[in-house]
């Protein structure tokens, strides 16, 4: 049976516990059993990473007995930040066009290793935003240093991008907002925002409640205050 796998999928560019590659991995480890992760499976047997090159032998991970061969999606934690400011705003299903040209790379396939730089990054330096993330080009640059200097590295690279990655923070936002003014509610929640006291805001809330039903009152007394204030 491994072996039909072997001849039908190898040819579809998968890979998996039926493959020849995940056996010699198993043989050459002298593990018992290989957990895959979903994008493990479906990059080819003949995958490398992009930031560091090495292939599948070299990408798994051991645990006692069973070895774990994991790849991830990296991708721009600039895409999270539009996310929770939607989020915030009450509104979901942003157009792609608002965040995608101001993304520092396209999501791209990377081994575990390369992966968690920006956590190991983050977690060393406190002063690095959690929406940053270093591109796959300059998590090569940060592999292939001497060990000990690759989180000082990537934390230079941090440095570097600061001031363009907050500002790009500040454009998502206002291309969010922007976005937001074809919503009929945007403008009436501005003009709530200036309302200056909680009862003031109650009557605003309940006199214009048709268009805000689909907001709690908890909802709407935070979303007035904030950012549609501007």
């Amino acid at each position: 049976m491994d072996a039909t796998f072997e001849e039908v999928f190898t040819e579809l560019g998968y890979d998996g516990q039926w493959s020849l590659l995940s056996k010699l991995i198993l043989r050459a480890k002298k593990a018992t059993q290989i957990i895959f992760s979903n994008s493990w499976v479906w990059a080819p047997q003949n995958f490398n990473c992009y930031s560091c090159k090495r292939t599948k032998p070299y990408l798994t991970r051991s645990c006692g007995n069973t070895l774990y061969a994991h790849l991830h999606l990296d991708h721009d934690h600039l895409a999270d930040y539009a996310l929770d400011i939607s989020t915030e705003l009450g509104k979901s299903g942003l157009p792609t066009y608002l965040i995608t040209p101001l993304l520092r790379f396209a999501p791209t396939l990377l081994c575990a290793d390369c992966n968690h730089i920006d956590s190991k990054l983050k977690a060393i330096y406190p002063d690095v935003c959690c929406y940053f993330t270093l591109s796959p080009e300059e998590k090569r640059q940060v592999y292939q240093a001497p060990h000990k200097a690759r989180n000082k590295l990537a934390h230079q690279i941090w440095r570097q991008q600061k001031a363009s990655h907050e500002s790009k923070k500040e454009q998502v936002t206002q291309n969010i907002l922007d976005w937001m003014e074809d919503i009929p509610t945007t403008k009436l929640l501005r003009s709530a925002g200036k309302v200056r006291t909680a009862h003031e805001r109650n009557r605003f809330y309940t006199s214009n409640r048709q268009l805000f039903q689909h907001l709690s009152y908890p909802e709407f007394m935070h979303l007035s205050k904030h950012t549609l204030t501007n």
